[in-house]
């Protein structure tokens, strides 16, 4: 089984990838957050290596309360199944609201990821300067 990407979202990863390649300070924006139904385990997605295009980079969360960024095979992803035997699932309604070192910054306080609206992290989303005034389209197709 596959993770059910749209081209759309599988394109901004890839040129988050490229943009990454060429510079090593970027901070994409997060482009799909995959979640384990039926389980704490979720992954907050914003490049795709170019070179290799099976590899997504991004925050990752198997529920066991020590998230971190790091590599991902999204072919993996696509045959892990959670404790009642269910698929991984791409979030249609995400939309990165932050860089994600912002999310990864967020996520390490709490040991879990978290969405910018929980009110127990919006402290942190506060204090990177651009969210709060941020307009609802910036960072759709790519880095910050």
């Amino acid at each position: 089984m596959t993770l059910n990407l749209t081209i759309v979202q599988r394109e901004r990863l890839l040129e988050n990838g490229r943009r990454s390649a060429g510079n090593p300070h970027a901070d994409p924006y997060p482009v799909v957050r995959i979640y384990d139904p039926d389980g704490n385990a979720s992954w907050f997605l914003a490049e795709i290596d170019p070179q290799n295009p099976h590899i997504a980079f991004g925050l990752c969360d198997l529920g066991l309360g020590y998230p971190e960024l790091g590599s991902v095979s999204l072919d993996e992803l696509g045959r892990v199944k959670g404790y009642a035997g269910m698929p991984m699932e791409v979030d249609r309604n995400f939309e990165g609201k932050a860089p994600l070192s912002i999310y990864a910054k967020a996520a390490q306080r709490l040991g879990r990821n978290v969405e910018p609206e929980e009110t127990s992290v919006t402290a942190v989303f506060r204090e990177w300067s651009g969210w709060a005034d941020r307009p609802a389209d910036t960072g759709k197709g790519g880095a910050a």
